[in-house]
């Protein structure tokens, strides 16, 4: 699963909703962040081990009605800087929805 973030919380942690991170382990699959072109790897036992609750309150969805989730931080720690002027990354972006 390729999720993007536009901020860290407090500079330094990057937030994962409930729902994504349950997705994942559902699936067994990793999370790649993207955040200002790095990217971060976070696999199934670190979506487990290594999530930070900090907001012990639960947030309405703005998009699904009446759904709520957790904010789940990580200690942002890139795997490596990623080309943003690559065709590969561009791509990637694109199939995300980050263009529009």
């Amino acid at each position: 699963m390729k999720i993007v973030r536009e901020k860290l919380y407090q500079g330094k942690y990057i937030d994962l909703r409930s729902y994504e991170v349950e997705k994942a382990l559902q699936r067994k699959e990793r999370i790649t962040a993207y955040y200002k072109g790095e990217k971060m790897t976070i696999s199934p036992v670190d979506l487990k081990k290594k999530k930070l609750l900090l907001n012990k309150t639960p947030i309405d969805s703005k998009v699904n009605q009446g759904q709520k989730y957790y904010l789940y931080s990580y200690l942002w720690k890139p795997d490596k800087k990623v080309d943003i002027n690559s065709e590969e990354y561009l791509k990637e972006m694109a199939q995300l929805g980050v263009f529009g």
